[in-house]
């Protein structure tokens, strides 16, 4: 169950009339449940209403929740039941612990019972207050920007998604900008990618201990006749290296001599136990020779080879309806809450018979009143 679902559920059991209910989830509960799944912010008016939603009543003391909540013949009101020995009636129930406490899925913070996973007062802990501007999503301080949740620090919106422009290989520096195949992303700019033992040595990657043109260190190149052994010019090659063209390579690494003199591998490749093949960079997996991310990739959504179908596109690893502006997805269906009946203020709020959805709340008819779902005269 969501913490939406929890918090609902709180209300109901709570000890107010069906109308109070209702009216107390129709001042804000529903506009702060979309911010919690990412559909937007809401408005400072709104903000406020749902901190005073979040915190769901003050802790009573035993005989004050008996005085309120019991009938006069001493039944609770809710279960219509007399408690046990040693039991309280709280809120309309009976308490086997003897004491009124908070319902399950809220909070005692100072004698109030909130729900620190929406509450910008107590904020995923008792007295976390969030800054002005900020709503409280899932338990953290979330900014307000323009009336959209804003990307945690260190990271920028593309598209409907949150990533860091410094390390994404399919947004490195900007949006839309991929690295090529061979190319990782660091601090926000596509770099070759080499394997351990080699260095990068103006865009190519170069084995520092047998690369006469760069032996101990990039562009210290030895006299004509001698190799580069362990990183030292010399005339023979060590044990494990091969004398390529007069250059001391390892044919079980080396890009330009895989496996054999003269055997190079192709652009974005490496040698891997003298053998061509692809390495991709961080974040991204070979798919049939390519690096591909499949967060992302509607060719290969979640694993290579899964191919998302039209009108679907593939968000962490998983392919989902794209709906337009105003329309949210529920169910696989494209839907606007603020007038869908069936989906009233968000998936799945069906209003009731005759009553119809206007601005995403259940409304009835002029000259009747809805009472439990249903207009009545």
């Amino acid at each position: 169950m969501s913490g939406f679902d929890e918090f609902a559920k709180l209300l109901v059991e709570s000890p107010v009339t069906r109308r109070q209910t209702l009216r107390k989830m129709g001042a804000g509960l529903a506009a702060s449940a979309l911010a919690m799944v990412g559909i937007g912010c809401d408005s400072p008016t709104s903000l406020a209403a749902t901190s005073d939603a979040a915190r769901t009543g003050t802790i009573m003391s035993s005989s004050d929740d008996k005085n309120k909540d019991s009938e006069d013949d001493g039944k609770c009101r809710a279960d219509n039941r007399t408690c046990k020995k040693h039991s309280d009636c709280c809120a309309g129930y009976c308490d086997p612990s003897g004491t009124c406490g908070c319902k399950s899925g809220t909070t005692n913070c100072s004698g109030t019972c909130t729900y620190p996973g929406m509450d910008p007062a107590n904020c995923g802990a008792c007295g976390h207050v969030c800054p002005a501007g900020q709503v409280c999503v899932h338990g953290v301080c979330t900014p307000v920007s323009g009336g959209t949740c804003a990307c945690p620090a260190g990271q920028a919106a593309c598209g409907s998604i949150c990533v860091d422009l410094k390390t994404s290989n399919q947004n490195c520096g900007a949006c839309g900008v991929v690295c090529p195949a061979g190319f990782i992303c660091q601090a926000g700019a596509c770099v070759l990618s080499c394997q351990a033992g080699l260095t990068n040595c103006g865009g190519t990657c170069r084995d520092l201990r047998t690369d006469s043109v760069n032996c101990g260190a990039c562009g210290m190149a030895c006299p004509a006749g001698q190799v580069c052994a362990n990183g030292a010019c010399s005339v023979t090659c060590q044990a494990g290296l091969t004398n390529c063209g007069g250059i001391c390579v390892n044919l079980s690494s080396d890009v330009a001599n895989c496996g054999a003199c003269g055997r190079a591998c192709p652009a974005g490749q490496l040698c891997v136990a003298g053998a061509c093949v692809v390495t991709c960079g961080g974040g991204s997996t070979n798919c049939g020779g390519t690096c591909v991310n499949l967060m992302s990739d509607v060719a290969n959504c979640g694993v290579c080879g899964q191919v998302c179908a039209t009108g679907q596109t593939c968000v962490g690893g998983a392919c989902v309806v794209t709906c337009g502006p105003g329309m949210v997805n529920c169910s696989g269906t494209c839907v606007n809450l603020a007038a869908n009946a069936l989906n009233c203020g968000r998936c799945g709020a069906a209003c009731g018979p005759g009553a119809a959805c206007m601005s995403g709340a259940c409304v009835c008819p002029a000259g009747l009143r809805l009472v439990g779902g249903m207009c009545i005269p």
